[in-house]
């Protein structure tokens, strides 16, 4: 579009530029006429003929009538050339009529009319006519020029844009390739970062977006240490009370432990029944936790009476040990 614009551009400034130059001649043509006078006017006509034919200009000198005055041996016009009447109209109000292709002659040709005025007075007019083939070949070399160079832009734009896709595809690629790994669970996946395009700012996106995977994997492998860890602790606490009920029954059911401390044992057995359900009741507690529907608050308790408790529990476990060995 734009090979074409300038070279509509060049040929009407050509065509003007020659329209120009045959108006300037016939100005100054009519100004040499007015002051001329007899041989000198024909002497003055042939002189700017013989400078004229140097730029393969003609001229013909008409009179009001539109009949030649000169030259008088050639005609450079053709027979049935006529000046319109919209354009003899013009010519009698003093304006100068320029044509820039005229094909009334044997070729195209950019016609003046320049008018030969006496004051308000239409004496005649001169009629300047130049071909334009030679423009039309200037044009003609600069439009293969610029077809020659419009090739070589497209291919130079063909080429960087096969560049610039490569490089876009293989980005593109390295993305899916980092999306194919993040799925498979790699979430320490990185990509380069830019911000001069869509596909840099996505990328930074994408790093962002495993961070945020990766903290949370090690957040969840966390939960899952601590549940273990929970669970073992549960496993262990829910063992001591089982085996001081285990060793009680059994204390009572081999008449091992005497009567006066069976209403004893008994409390022991129900104590530690309550703290068994107790610890079944925080295992519930927690998965409670774990899915935020419930709230720890901290406390002050005596560890003293822990303890108690404990050397509660485990003392007949130890003297049944210690009887067992006896024995």
């Amino acid at each position: 579009m734009i090979g074409l614009l300038v070279s509509q551009f060049l040929k009407n400034y050509f065509y003007e530029s020659q329209v120009e130059v045959l108006t300037n001649y016939g100005e100054k043509i009519s100004a040499e006429l007015k002051h001329a006078a007899g041989d000198q006017t024909l002497s003055t006509l042939e002189a700017y003929q013989r400078v004229l034919d140097v730029n393969d200009i003609r001229y013909t000198l008409l009179n009001e009538s539109n009949e030649t005055l000169f030259p008088a041996s050639s005609r450079p016009l053709p027979p049935d050339f006529k000046i319109s009447e919209s354009d003899t109209k013009k010519l009698k109000n003093g304006k100068t009529v320029t044509i820039k292709v005229d094909n009334r002659f044997n070729q195209e040709m950019s016609v003046v009319y320049v008018p030969l005025m006496n004051g308000d007075t239409y004496l005649g007019s001169i009629i300047l006519n130049s071909p334009i083939s030679g423009t039309e070949k200037v044009i003609d070399a600069i439009n293969r020029y610029m077809f020659f160079t419009i090739l070589l832009s497209i291919a130079i734009a063909l080429i960087l844009s096969a560049i610039l896709a490569k490089l876009q595809v293989n980005r593109i690629n390295r993305l899916r390739d980092a999306t194919k790994r993040v799925i498979a669970g790699d979430y320490e996946t990185r990509l380069r970062e830019n911000n001069w395009d869509e596909i840099g700012e996505l990328a930074s996106d994408f790093n962002q977006m495993t961070k945020t995977l990766s903290a949370s994997r090690e957040e969840v492998e966390r939960q899952e240490k601590r549940r273990r860890q929970f669970i073992a602790d549960v496993s262990h606490e829910m063992r001591t009370p089982l085996t001081t009920i285990s060793g009680l029954t059994e204390g009572l059911v081999n008449d091992v432990i005497p009567e006066s401390e069976t209403k004893r044992v008994i409390h022991l057995i129900d104590k530690e029944s309550r703290r068994l359900t107790k610890l079944v009741n925080e295992n519930l507690d927690y998965e409670r936790i774990r899915s935020n529907k419930i709230k720890l608050y901290k406390t002050r308790f005596s560890v003293k009476s822990i303890a108690e408790l404990l050397m509660e529990q485990l003392e007949p476990l130890a003297n049944a040990k210690k009887r067992r060995a006896a024995d």
